[in-house]
């Protein structure tokens, strides 16, 4: 009798599993961008949520640890086409590279300084859309970025934390 139930309880947890791994590739595959991978869109969307998730905890324990001080930042994306004003605490890019400091010196980010940049929020490693005011439009990066620790990928794109589908220049 114990195997019997053993069993059946596995079978209801494979069951419940499969059904989850399915939902999972249906929402990747309905949100994959046109000439994209899947593993690639799926991977994207894992490093948003993960990112998204932690986001989260960070902020409930330090409102929780002190409420009056602690401020949420904003992940809205002002602006058109993302060229507008973004301050938010996001921290990795759209692949999971970790940001570097804007301004690190030694490195490609060493002339991204608040100072060279003032109305680009250029602080600790948040993603940011850093342009000069009345510069050309094709100086301007198509949404919010930074620059990464990783010595293969110099810089890439970010996504607003909460943002969990990758977006797509060429469509679905």
């Amino acid at each position: 009798r114990f195997l019997v139930g053993t069993c059946v309880w596995l079978a209801l947890f494979a069951v419940l599993v499969l059904f989850l791994f399915g939902g999972g590739l249906l929402i990747a595959r309905s949100s994959q961008c046109q000439g994209a991978e899947l593993f690639d869109t799926g991977f994207q969307m894992a490093v948003a949520t993960t990112t998204y998730l932690a986001s989260s905890a960070t902020n409930a324990v330090n409102q929780a640890v002190d409420p009056n001080s602690y401020e949420v930042l904003s992940e809205e994306l002002l602006g058109d086409g993302g060229n507008g004003n973004y301050t938010g605490a996001q921290t990795r890019t759209v692949d999971g590279y970790s940001c570097i400091n804007w301004g690190t010196n030694g490195t490609d980010a060493e002339n991204y300084t608040q100072a060279a940049y003032p109305n680009s929020n250029l602080t600790e490693n948040y993603c940011r859309n850093p342009y000069l005011t009345g510069a050309s439009a094709d100086t301007k990066a198509a949404t919010i970025w930074c620059f990464t620790s990783d010595s293969e990928v110099t810089w890439q794109e970010c996504q607003p934390i909460g943002v969990l589908r990758p977006a797509c220049r060429n469509g679905f």
